[in-house]
């Protein structure tokens, strides 16, 4: 419609004109409402919007956590807890030991020696104690008698055997009456001979090397040279053979320690003994040429400076990682044994890779090692460099998940302490309730 149309229409008819803008007017506040309406409602759902974005990134964080918590009672879990056989009022229960696994990788070759392996066998030896003719009687081919006949070669065997027996050797002091005094006159025993009937020097050997290194106990012992050698030989005697000859080896022990004392590098351990059912401490100090043992009651400080080798020592110990050993001034390094074993355990139980890449270069940089000692070289500058940096790479890939795990037990822990301290509130407030009902309506009243 024209301007001119309209201002027709009010000289015309201006009621129509007048009610039409009413209704115009009205139909404006209505879409001005509806407006404020719409933009209250996109501000609401706005709002729903980033509650829920929140709501998803706490999700995201809970589920981080609780993939930790899974974790850590999945290792609980793997510690093999078996019930024990016994009624449930007894409370009793025992550890299964895990089975000790090898920190190698498994082969498909079958048990025995290898092929390409060195082995050992018997060697034929020229002066044998006892040689046995073996002679011809009759012709194996025709059955006539050769016994006459002349010998023209040997085929040689050989069998090594033992002869166990017994060997008793009586010493006779000669007595003679001299015939210009008359006085009688005693010839002298061996230093060695002292008692009228001891055992000789092997038999105590044999029986301290049998104790000591082959580790047979005393009974055993006892019984092998009944069994064997035909007479008897007890505890008490074994253990001061084993005394004496403790005394006269303090010579070669203080050797041992002063030469391990001169060494670059030395290795320290220490494990748990029983002595006459007391658990004690056996400590060990080694290289590859010299072992040196010591037994205390104490694993620590105490029984170390006692051995009287470490607190002089000022080259590098190799240790596992035993707090008493770094109170001393020598260089210490790590044990890679034992660090591989944490390694592997880490790996097995946590799923972490970095661990299982930090095991796999250390076994590579001992190849290296390995090859550059049997060829009698050393292992090149570049290669140091290389192995050094993959080092630093895995460690600190390593220690940047370990701080993540570590800050979200932390945050796990203030949560758990909140929900504790809002729980205790709650609970005394609750009591605190039940007992002014108490007091006002008796102890009969209830919620």
């Amino acid at each position: 419609m024209k301007r001119e149309d309209i201002l027709t229409l009010c000289h015309s008819n201006p009621d129509f004109i007048a009610s039409y803008i009413e209704d115009f007017e009205l139909r404006c506040k209505d879409l001005e409402s509806q407006n404020i309406e719409f933009r209250e409602r996109i501000h609401e759902l706005e709002s729903q919007v980033k509650f829920k974005d929140a709501r998803i990134e706490a999700l995201e964080s809970q589920t981080i956590e609780f993939q930790a918590r899974i974790n850590e009672l999945e290792s609980l879990l793997n510690q093999n807890i078996q019930i024990h056989k016994k009624p449930p009022s007894t409370g009793t229960f025992i550890e299964k030991k895990p089975k000790t696994g090898s920190s190698r990788d498994g082969n498909n070759n079958c048990p025995g020696g290898q092929k390409g392996h060195p082995g050992s066998t018997l060697n034929k030896v020229e002066d044998p104690d006892e040689i046995i003719f073996h002679q011809l009687h009759k012709c194996k081919h025709c059955g006539r008698n050769i016994e006459e006949s002349e010998v023209i070669g040997y085929k040689t065997r050989q069998e090594f055997n033992i002869i166990v027996m017994r060997n008793v050797t009586e010493h006779r002091a000669e007595i003679k009456k001299c015939p210009y005094c008359n006085c009688k006159n005693k010839a002298d025993f061996p230093k060695s001979i002292t008692k009228p009937v001891q055992y000789g020097i092997t038999v105590l050997t044999i029986a301290i090397y049998l104790r000591n290194y082959q580790l047979i106990p005393y009974n055993r012992i006892k019984n092998l040279y009944e069994d064997i050698f035909g007479f008897k030989i007890s505890s008490d005697t074994i253990i001061k053979a084993e005394k004496k000859l403790y005394h006269k080896l303090k010579g070669v022990t203080n050797h041992i320690k002063k030469q391990l004392i001169k060494e670059d590098v030395i290795h320290g351990d220490e494990t748990g003994i029983n002595v006459n059912g007391r658990g004690e401490q056996c400590h060990l100090i080694s290289t590859k040429k010299y072992t040196y043992y010591f037994h205390h009651k104490s694993r620590g400080f105490k029984a170390m400076n006692k051995m009287g080798v470490l607190p002089k020592y000022r080259g590098i110990l190799v240790h596992d990682f035993w707090k008493s050993y770094f109170k001393y001034k020598c260089e210490h390094a790590l044990c890679n044994v034992h660090i591989q074993r944490e390694l592997e355990n880490i790996y097995k139980k946590y799923k972490q890779e970095w661990a299982k890449e930090m095991s796999d270069l250390l076994y590579e940089i001992k190849e290296q090692a390995d090859c550059a000692r049997k060829l009698r070289t050393k292992i090149g500058e570049d290669t140091i460099k290389t192995f050094i940096e993959k080092y630093h790479l895995i460690l600190m890939k390593g220690l940047r998940i370990i701080l993540h795990l570590k800050y979200q037990k932390t945050m796990r822990l203030k949560e758990e302490y909140k929900h504790r301290v809002r729980q205790e509130t709650f609970l005394r407030d609750l009591k605190s309730m039940k007992r002014d009902l108490e007091v006002c309506y008796g102890s009969e009243s209830s919620f």
